[in-house]
C-alpha cells in the first residue's frame, strides 16, 4: 500500500521535480490493482470495482462493476480483479470469458466474448494478449500473443516457462512475475523476459 501511494503521488505531480504539495487519501480503496491517468481523471480497479478520481482535487467521481455474469458485471481470475485498458474514447475491461466496454464515464457499452487470450492491450486495431497452456507433460508456459480485431490469435511472439507450476505444485519465486510485463506503444510491442532482457516486436 506505501508503494502504491507513492506510485500515485509520483504519477500526479509534475516533472522534473517530485515535491509533494498535496496528499491524497482515497478512503475507499483497500487492495488497489492499477492506476491508469488519462487527462483529468485517474482510474483504480480494485476487484470487480473500478474507481474514477478526479485529478483536480482527488475527489471520487463515479465507481461501477461488480462480481457476476450479467451485462457489465465481470467473472474475476485467479488475482481476483479484472484487467482495464485505456483506449482513445472508452475503457476496454477484461474479465474471464469477455471483453467488455464502457465509456470513460464509466457507462456500460457493450461486450464481447473471449476465450483466447488474457490482459489484453490493444496495437493499433489489433490487440496483445496472453495466454497460458500446459504441454504434454504438464509444463506450465505463458505466451504473449498477437490478436487480430475478432480477438483470433494470429501469432505468439514470446513464450516461457511459468514460474507457478500448478499441476507440478511449485513456484519459482524470481521467474513468476516476469512477462506480466509487457507493453504496446505506438506499432511496437514491449517485452520483459525471463532473463531481464527487453524483446521489442512491431506490428507484424
Amino acid at each position: 500500500k506505501l508503494l502504491f501511494l507513492f506510485l500515485l503521488i509520483f504519477l500526479l505531480l509534475p516533472a522534473p521535480h517530485v515535491t509533494a504539495k498535496k496528499v491524497a487519501t482515497l478512503p475507499n480503496i483497500l487492495t488497489p490493482y492499477d492506476l491508469l491517468v488519462d487527462n483529468d481523471r485517474f482510474y483504480i480497479n480494485e476487484s470487480a470495482t473500478i474507481y474514477i478520481f478526479s485529478l483536480k482535487d482527488y475527489s471520487l467521481v463515479k465507481k461501477f462493476g461488480r462480481k457476476g455474469e450479467g451485462p457489465g458485471e465481470f467473472k474475476l481470475d485467479d488475482d481476483n480483479t479484472v484487467f482495464v485498458c485505456l483506449l482513445p474514447d472508452s475503457l476496454m475491461i477484461n474479465s474471464v470469458g469477455r471483453i467488455s466496454y464502457f465509456s470513460k464515464d464509466g457507462t456500460f457499452i457493450r461486450e464481447t466474448p473471449n476465450h483466447s487470450g488474457q490482459w489484453l492491450k490493444p496495437l493499433g486495431d489489433h490487440f496483445v494478449g496472453m495466454r497460458i497452456w500446459y504441454d504434454k507433460n504438464n509444463t506450465r508456459f505463458r505466451t504473449v500473443c498477437i490478436f487480430d480485431p475478432q480477438l483470433n490469435r494470429l501469432k505468439d511472439i514470446y513464450s516461457e516457462v511459468h514460474g507457478i507450476q500448478q499441476r507440478k505444485k511449485t513456484i519459482d519465486a524470481i521467474s513468476w512475475p516476469s512477462s506480466w510485463n509487457y507493453l504496446t506503444y505506438g506499432d511496437n510491442v514491449f517485452v520483459m523476459g525471463i532473463e531481464n532482457k527487453l524483446h521489442i516486436y512491431n506490428k507484424q
